[in-house]
């Protein structure tokens, strides 16, 4: 090690030198360890040492020598090393560099489970990328169950085609002190199942916060999950009740998971329902692990239905105790009732906010173009539309003089739907290809997606794959030195819009 002082070497130095230290373990990691950042922080709360074997790695990646007293114990320092790992995912590009058994490359899935045996010289992420970047689906489909290719579909592939670990607690792909301390919160608080996702109820999260149910029953079931729900045992726990004891069966301990599934009141009324199997194979787990088998195994169009029923039985606990009724024989058909009402009621409110709001467009269109463009200026319009149920991210792109004369228009489904600003970006990159395919030089491309033009027209980057398809954006725009990226409201680009929903199935790759 040199004797003159750490401090002169630049962050990408020290990086060097936790490569020499540990090759098999740091060279993944350059990436995340070259953006500058407080690491003494870092530190602070993730065992005072987060990767080091010994403090010669604080001295390197600091920059200055660190009293090794801050290093607490070996366990801390083992720790630190875990939750670093349990916070690092693939980044897919290629694919050749990532097996199909390693466990952090599908979100939210821990184990990735095969359906048909596969040939170990092709038992990579690779096998299932097609050669213009696009999943597979054929046979993702034909080797994996559903549920997992669903969650596949919505990885995003690096145009780039590099494979690489990134930070997956922060949408940049770089740690930061926030992101790492709230794993460390979760890790600590909670017995968090092993998982591929950095956050590991991320897809169940999402996935309940989607739900077309009443916002109460979305926020009891949040309670529910995280067992705070003011059943016997919590109010005995805060001195509120003399006994946990439940009050209805008065044999065991009233916690969540024995009011919402245990008690021989909450068995009745899941044995008369439509979940009766359900409930027979997995009436053993607790709540929370309940709740993610549903999201696995019960069908789409019924588990919303799933979540009401739930809220319902914790409200035929709350009329039993304080009420004195009986136990309803009907809990599956208002739950049903109650759901159609709700739905209709949205349907009928947002039908109105629709009327409004076309109201408000048609008196304020015409403003609202940019006032440069003159009938005889090429542009491009694009858009995108995503296809959650079929795993489709549909791209369309129209190439006009001005605003209203079409002089051509395209067209393509891509498989997989990852997010709308990703999904945007997709689209634009397809489309300026496209010109470039077709000869045509627009000198306004115009997308409705703000977030968008706005990293392209910056010098944004991190290590996100959504980085990496800005930049193969920029790239393409090189191509027409005279173009120029903007943003126009959806409203003003709906024949663009209108063809992402037009945009044909993708054929089937074999």
């Amino acid at each position: 090690m040199p004797s003159m002082p750490f401090s002169i070497f630049t962050t990408e130095q020290r990086a060097n030198w936790l490569i020499e230290i540990n090759p098999q373990f740091f060279s993944p990691l350059t990436p995340l360890l070259i953006p500058s950042f407080s690491f003494v922080s870092l530190c602070s709360f993730m065992g005072r040492a987060l990767l080091a074997n010994t403090a010669v790695f604080l001295i390197v990646l600091v920059g200055s020598p660190i009293p090794f007293s801050i290093i607490s114990s070996k366990r801390s320092l083992l720790w630190g090393r875990q939750l670093l790992k349990k916070g690092l995912v693939w980044k897919i590009g290629a694919g050749i560099n990532v097996p199909l058994s390693t466990p952090n490359w599908i979100p939210s899935i821990h184990s990735p489970t095969l359906l048909h045996p596969i040939d170990q010289s092709q038992a990579f992420v690779s096998f299932f990328i097609n050669q213009d970047s696009t999943w597979n689906v054929p046979k993702l489909k034909h080797f994996f169950p559903s549920y997992q290719v669903e969650s596949i579909l919505q990885t995003p592939l690096d145009p780039t085609l590099s494979d690489s670990l990134i930070w997956g607690f922060h949408p940049s792909g770089i740690i930061t002190v926030k992101s790492a301390y709230h794993l460390a919160s979760s890790l600590a608080s909670t017995d968090v199942p092993s998982s591929s996702s950095p956050n590991p109820f991320q897809h169940w999260w999402k996935k309940l916060w989607s739900l077309s149910v009443p916002p109460k029953i979305k926020h009891f079931t949040w309670k529910a999950f995280h067992h705070i729900l003011p059943c016997a045992l919590n109010l005995f726990l805060k001195r509120i009740l003399p006994h946990p004891n439940c009050s209805i069966c008065g044999n065991n301990t009233e916690s969540v998971t024995h009011a919402l599934i245990g008690c021989p009141r909450a068995k009745t009324i899941w044995k008369y329902s439509r979940f009766k199997q359900f409930y027979i194979d997995y009436h053993r787990n607790d709540i929370k692990e309940f709740f993610l088998q549903a999201l696995h195994n019960i069908p789409k169009q019924d588990f919303p239905i799933f979540i009401a029923f739930v809220w319902h039985i914790w409200n035929t606990r709350n009329s039993i105790i304080f009420n004195k009724s009986g136990i309803p024989n009907n809990v599956e058909e208002f739950v049903i009732n109650y759901l159609q009402e709700y739905i209709a009621a949205q349907r009928n409110y947002q039908g109105d906010q629709l009327d409004s709001e076309a109201a408000t467009i048609s008196r304020n269109t015409q403003q609202q173009h940019p006032t440069t463009l003159h009938p005889d200026t090429p542009s491009l319009y694009v858009d995108a539309a995503l296809d959650h149920k079929n795993g489709l991210t549909g791209t369309g792109f129209i190439f006009k003089l001005g605003y209203q004369t079409v002089l051509a228009s395209h067209c393509r489904p891509l498989p997989g739907a990852v997010s709308p600003i990703f999904a945007e970006g997709q689209a634009l990159l397809q489309s300026l290809l496209w010109c470039l395919d077709s000869q045509l030089s627009p000198k306004f491309v115009f997308s409705d997606c703000l977030n968008l033009v706005s990293k392209v027209n910056s010098a944004w980057q991190d290590n996100s794959a959504l980085s990496s398809l800005v930049s193969q954006i920029r790239l393409l725009f090189s191509n027409f030195p005279d173009a120029s990226l903007h943003f126009l409201p959806r409203q003003l680009n709906m024949d663009a819009h209108g063809l992402t929903k037009e945009a044909p199935r993708p054929r089937e790759d074999s």
